[in-house]
């Protein structure tokens, strides 16, 4: 059974502050940055990222997270090319073959919870891992996080929860594929860059996976994926969201409120071109990943649309503001800029035929950028 949400924090960022930043930013009417406080990015290797972790609640998903931060000297000895298997964590003198990682409770969740934080981590022994084997294309690596955990006889605030893990294990979360140079120097490919507050925030479990996704598409800045894929990707049963509706209303849209103006990137489930229909049924979704620095270009590119309908076609601030809907559009102002140009130049063509341009102008773009969702 999924147990109630739990907050967490780190050392870096109290449990006051973490509340204070979301409460900020759910009190803004417009969308903005308000990073939680203390950012700590993590990598991971692109299998973690794209794995399918078979029915993760919620803490197992930010146990999940902080093993990955556990991590992050091994990764970065990965990254550079040297050796992360002479680290202290990997020489165990009792067992060769296992590795033994600490996690302290109060990163995880609040005193009250601490029990509950134990019995999820125990059920991380029988959770089932599915990701993209070292052995190639034509393989899957299943296996169990976790083999043995040692748990505190009564917690605390200093009590630390002990998993061991197969180093077999560790070395898919670790290990990042290699590009060879032409230098004869190897560059770290696929692999995700994200905030470790944001994971540790999270209320929603399947806020971690879709967060992930989107922190490997920042680059690109959109991505498409098909829904059945979604569905066994979040670990959801055959059936479960017969209606997409369902699916949007019980997911997507609270994993949305759950990362809008507090992480570093997320979606819109109300963006144009969002779903992707066949027919009447949706069949997969273009996520657009929305940044700080995207929506400031974006709100530009729309100040230089104005600016070029101002001064090339006269128009007035209130023919401007009939035209605010698409100039709220965040990802298609490029194809708004290029629309606006080939309009003027076909109203001076036919100057005889269209006798009020502004007017020619507005309804061209509201048919052809308002009107569809």
């Amino acid at each position: 059974m999924e147990p109630s949400p739990i907050k967490a924090t780190k050392p870096k960022a109290t449990k006051t502050e973490i509340a204070k930043a979301k409460g900020a930013a759910g009190k803004k009417k417009k969308k903005s940055e308000v990073l939680l406080p203390g950012q700590t990015f993590i990598y991971q290797p692109n299998r973690v990222t794209n794995g399918r972790f078979e029915q993760f609640t919620l803490t197992q998903y930010k146990l999940l997270a902080s093993l990955i931060y556990q991590f992050q000297k091994a990764i970065q000895l990965d990254m550079e090319g040297r050796d992360w298997r002479q680290l202290e964590m990997f020489s165990n003198e009792e067992n060769k073959d296992l590795i033994r990682v600490g996690i302290p409770l109060h990163t995880i969740g609040k005193p009250n919870q601490y029990k509950e934080i134990v019995e999820q981590a125990t059920g991380l022994m029988n959770a089932k891992t599915y990701l993209k084997s070292q052995l190639g294309a034509d393989y899957i690596s299943v296996a169990s996080l976790v083999t043995k955990i040692d748990i505190p006889v009564k917690e605390n605030g200093m009590s630390v929860l002990y998993l061991h893990m197969y180093k077999d294990v560790a070395k898919l979360l670790i290990e990042i594929d290699k590009k060879q140079l032409d230098n004869g120097k190897a560059q770290p490919v696929n692999f995700t860059r994200y905030l470790y507050e944001v994971a540790l925030s999270a209320t929603n479990k399947y806020t971690l996976k879709l967060y992930m996704l989107l922190c490997s598409w920042r680059q690109k800045g959109e991505f498409f994926i098909p829904l059945e894929q979604l569905y066994k990707d979040l670990g959801l049963e055959e059936g479960e969201y017969k209606k997409f509706f369902d699916f949007k209303r019980r997911i997507l849209l609270p994993v949305q409120a759950d990362l809008e103006g507090v992480a570093d990137c997320w979606f819109d489930c109300n963006e144009r071109g969002f779903e992707v229909k066949k027919g009447r049924s949706v069949i997969g979704l273009n996520f657009k990943v929305i940044t700080q620095k995207r929506l400031q270009d974006k709100s530009e590119q729309a100040d230089h649309c104005r600016y070029i309908l101002r001064d090339h076609m006269k128009f007035s601030q209130k023919q401007l503001e009939e035209l605010e809907p698409i100039f709220r559009e965040q990802f298609f102002m490029q194809e708004i800029q290029v629309k606006i140009l080939e309009l003027i130049d076909h109203v001076r063509k036919n100057t005889q035929t269209i006798t009020n341009p502004q007017a020619y102008i507005i309804k061209s773009l509201l048919n052809a950028f308002a009107s569809k969702g």
